[in-house]
Order: C-alpha cells, then sequence, then structure tokens
C-alpha cells in the first residue's frame, strides 16, 4: 500500500509507480511527508520529498504542474484558468490542483499541445 511504503526502499517507490493509475494528484504534507490524493478520496502519506515522487512518477505521464504539485493528467477532468496565467485543475474524485505559469511545459501538455 502506498501509505506504508519507505522512501528510501526501492520496494517502496516500485509500490507507488504500479499503483499510478489509482493517483489523481501528490502534494505536500507535512515537512518530510508527501500526500497522495487516490480517486477513491483517500490521502495516505508517504515519507518522499515531492521530487523522488515526481522522478518515480514521471515514467507514468504525471506532470509536476506547481511547485507543491504533480498530477495524474489522466484524471484530470477540466482545465480553467484562475487569472495571472495561472490555472486550476478538476480532477476525478472531486479535487482542484494548482497549474503555475512557471510550468508552461506542463500546461501545454494539458491543453494537448505538447
Amino acid at each position: 500500500m502506498i501509505a506504508r511504503a519507505k522512501a528510501s526502499s526501492t520496494s517502496g517507490f516500485m509500490a507507488v509507480s504500479r499503483e499510478a493509475a489509482r493517483v489523481s494528484a501528490v502534494a505536500p504534507a507535512r515537512s518530510l511527508y508527501v500526500e497522495f490524493l487516490l480517486r477513491d478520496e483517500r490521502r495516505p502519506l508517504m515519507r518522499a520529498s515531492l521530487s523522488e515522487i515526481e522522478t518515480a512518477l514521471g515514467p507514468s505521464g504525471f506532470l509536476r504542474t506547481h511547485r507543491s504539485w504533480v498530477v495524474n493528467p489522466a484524471q484530470v477532468r477540466l482545465l480553467k484558468p484562475s487569472g495571472s496565467g495561472d490555472y486550476r485543475l478538476a480532477l476525478e474524485g472531486g479535487a482542484e490542483a494548482p497549474v503555475s505559469r512557471r510550468f508552461p511545459k506542463a500546461l501545454a501538455k494539458l491543453k494537448g499541445g505538447g
């Protein structure tokens, strides 16, 4: 299970990669932890940095959309402008995630152009 995986363990990241389809997004939780937003609305924690999770889930298509968010594009229902060139994503399960204009490659992919 994602919540019990250890960041220092290769098998923990393998478990996260295997379960990637269930993950809508990942955001920082507390110091040294990230929170997974799952389609079924559960929010398990894992001791890892967001950069480590981005590296582990990148091959599954996840995108860094904000300095504090990694998102599964397959879970995006709607991309809507929120002003100043930033956007909000409506995700499966009802969660919302930010898209910063500082991540133009992610924004282009979410718009279907990259």
